[in-house]
């Protein structure tokens, strides 16, 4: 009876409207479109599935103004992260420390969003294969290894953002690019100095390969934060 007399308040069509427009579409849905699924929820008596298909067939679902509007939460970037790069897992105590650090332990959420400073450091950390138990395979960047920098950005960007990648970004991984090849490039002319002066080189750096560091900064990026 509880459960009877709650379908038939007024406002649970409106509450129920607002989740799934919500879910579906925006964080913030058009109180047109949560409007017109409240309505059609009461005529349809309830019909969950004829429900959801009304929003997934609705102008606001398929507007461009929302695509990638809604963000992540720290478990689904991370599930996303890890798909997306097929990453081999055999342990999943530092996913779970990890999740908790950005705000969502299984079953104990509090912060939808997350910390996007430790969501950066698990990037960094996955591509650079410190994350214990975890590892994308070698064969994730084949034709993309030492390739030309455009020619890496489009392919990765293929790969984990198949909608596309906005000019900011790509200007930044271009950036990213250039700065990794001038510190190469200051390494061997500081070694080849001091060898010329008959004093001892410096120790190379330990660097992240490119496409790895091309590939933690698009796992990072605005693009993939959201949904």
């Amino acid at each position: 009876k509880v459960i009877t007399r709650l379908a038939s308040h007024k406002n649970t069509a409106d509450f129920l409207a607002r989740k799934m427009c919500t879910y579906l579409v925006a964080d913030d849905p058009p109180q047109e479109l949560v409007s017109e699924i409240s309505r059609f929820m009461k005529k349809s008596k309830f019909d969950m599935r004829a429900t959801t298909i009304r929003i997934l067939r609705s102008d606001e679902f398929r507007s461009r103004k929302h695509f990638r509007r809604k963000f992540k939460t720290p478990f689904e970037f991370i599930a996303s992260a890890l798909r997306v790069t097929n990453s081999k897992i055999i342990s999943t105590q530092r996913l779970l420390r990890d999740l908790e650090e950005m705000g969502q332990p299984i079953y104990r959420c509090e912060d939808p969003t997350g910390v996007m400073a430790v969501r950066w450091k698990f990037a960094m950390d996955l591509v650079s294969e410190k994350i214990k138990g975890v590892k994308i395979p070698t064969e994730f960047f084949d034709g993309i290894k030492g390739q030309r920098d455009a020619t890496m950005i489009k392919r990765l960007g293929d790969k984990i953002l198949p909608g596309g990648l906005r000019p900011r970004t790509i200007s930044t991984l271009l950036r990213v690019c250039k700065k990794q090849r001038m510190d190469i490039l200051e390494e061997q002319h500081l070694i080849e100095l001091a060898e010329l002066d008959g004093e001892e080189p410096p120790k190379k750096k330990t660097r992240i390969p490119i496409e790895k560091r091309l590939l933690a900064v698009l796992l990072g990026s605005p693009e993939f934060q959201r949904q």
